[in-house]
């Protein structure tokens, strides 16, 4: 996925309004009502106004625009403990003498600085990476006098390259679960609502599958119940969830010194087991409540 800037769309707007005004500065016919041409100059008046702010807007836009486009791509290294981020920048003007510094930080520290290099097109660079979550990408210019422009690529708070910022998420496969309602309801502690995601690596290809995913009640080391989950794909690649309500559990005798757990388990097809502990209970006079913390 390329950036692009919105100059092509102002200049398109600015040269059809200098269409109209052309069509309005052309001398009346003979017989047209004098109110209606009246009426046709007030209008190109306000449409040279309209033309002067796009002009104005194009020009300070030309002015702020770093970069016309750039991408940025994770190749994931051989043991998946990190990846070599391929990135590319194309300026918005290419001067001679002219040169760029690619910036990666994470949480606020720089890790790599590498000096991009121009191939003709764009300024290219690789920066090897360690896998972590948080990365942020700066792309730098520096003109022949010494002056310096920046452009923000990608950032935890601007996450348009998502997996390269978070990039440890994005070579490995992980669940989730959330319980946002329950109840006791006798013998049985209910799952009012409640939601599990599951994704699979967004970088390398999806070499592995979903295969299938539990919904596991323990009690220590005791697997109380177990309830088997068909999760649906989601709207983002590689992505399985979906929202439950009203599963139920059957909860044995506990004492006070004991706790149940809920585990959310999802094997792959390369035999990987995710598992998370969505929460636990223990009990406070004669009542289940759930565990902080």
């Amino acid at each position: 996925m390329k950036r692009r800037n919105k100059l092509p769309v102002l200049a398109a707007m600015s040269a059809a309004l200098v269409l109209t005004m052309a069509a309005c500065g052309q001398p009346a016919d003979d017989g047209i009502d004098p109110a209606y041409v009246e009426q046709l100059q007030q209008e190109c008046v306000d449409l040279r106004s309209q033309l002067q702010a796009l002009t104005s807007q194009l020009s300070d836009l030309e002015q702020s625009v770093v970069l016309t486009s750039y991408t940025l791509k994770a190749v994931p290294n051989d043991d998946n403990s990190g990846a070599a981020i391929e990135m590319t920048a194309v300026p918005m003007r290419y001067e001679e003498g002219q040169s760029a510094k690619f910036r990666v930080t994470l949480d606020g520290a720089e890790v790599a600085s590498v000096d991009g290099k121009w191939d003709g097109t764009a300024y290219t660079a690789t920066a090897n990476l360690k896998a972590a979550d948080g990365y942020a990408y700066e792309c730098f210019l520096t003109k022949a006098d010494g002056s310096q422009v920046s452009a923000v690529l990608s950032s935890p708070e601007a996450p348009l390259y998502e997996s390269c910022v978070y990039l440890q998420s994005g070579l490995n496969a992980y669940c989730n679960m959330f319980v946002e309602d329950w109840a006791q309801d006798g013998k049985q502690l209910v799952l009012t609502t409640a939601y599990v995601q599951v994704q699979l690596p967004r970088i390398g290809g999806r070499a592995v599958e979903y295969k299938s995913s539990d919904l596991v009640l323990k009690m220590g080391e005791d697997e109380i119940q177990r309830i088997p989950l068909t999760i649906p794909e989601g709207e983002s690649e590689g992505s399985f969830e979906k929202m439950l309500s009203d599963i139920r559990f059957n909860t044995p005798e506990i004492k006070d010194n004991q706790q149940l757990d809920l585990w959310f388990e999802v094997s792959l097809t390369d035999g990987q087991l995710l598992t998370y502990n969505g929460c636990s209970w223990y009990l406070s006079d004669g009542e289940l409540v759930l565990a902080v913390g």
